[in-house]
C-alpha cells in the first residue's frame, strides 16, 4: 500500500506503508477510490498547522468496503461508502440522531487524516 506523506512545508511524497488490518468486530476496512482536497489539506501541506511532519495526508473519500467486523451490520464487502472527516462512535445519542459531527463518544476533534489521531484516524 502507498500513502501520501507530508514531508515538510510544500513537500509531498508517496511512500510504501503497511496495509491496515481489521482490528475490531465493530470496524470496517475500506479502500479509497476517490478523494478530494479541502481547506485543511492546503494548510497542512503549507506547514500552517501545529502538526509536525512527516505524516500521512488525506480524508473525506469515497471508498470500497474490503472487509467488515463480525458485529457490523450496516455495510458489507463490496459496498461503496462515503468516509467523512469526523471520527464518530455511531452509538451515542448524537450519532443515533444523525448528528455524527457532534459525537460525544470520541474526542471532540477526532478526525481521519489529521496527525493528531495517528494513522488510520
Amino acid at each position: 500500500m502507498r500513502e501520501l506523506i507530508v514531508k515538510g512545508a510544500g513537500r509531498l511524497a508517496w511512500e510504501e506503508a503497511p496495509s491496515p488490518v481489521l482490528d475490531s468486530p465493530l470496524a470496517a476496512l475500506v479502500r479509497p477510490i476517490a478523494s478530494a482536497s479541502c481547506d485543511l489539506d492546503r494548510r497542512l501541506i503549507a506547514g500552517l498547522t501545529p502538526f509536525k511532519p512527516p505524516f500521512a495526508l488525506g480524508h473525506e473519500c469515497v471508498a470500497e468496503v474490503l472487509d467488515v467486523g463480525a458485529q457490523v451490520g450496516t455495510v458489507k464487502r463490496g459496498d461503496l461508502v462515503s468516509v467523512p472527516w469526523k471520527i464518530a462512535c455511531g452509538t451515542c445519542r448524537q450519532c443515533l440522531a444523525g448528528r455524527s459531527t457532534a459525537c460525544t463518544g470520541v474526542a471532540r476533534h477526532a478526525a481521519y487524516g489529521v496527525p493528531a489521531g495517528g494513522h488510520w484516524g
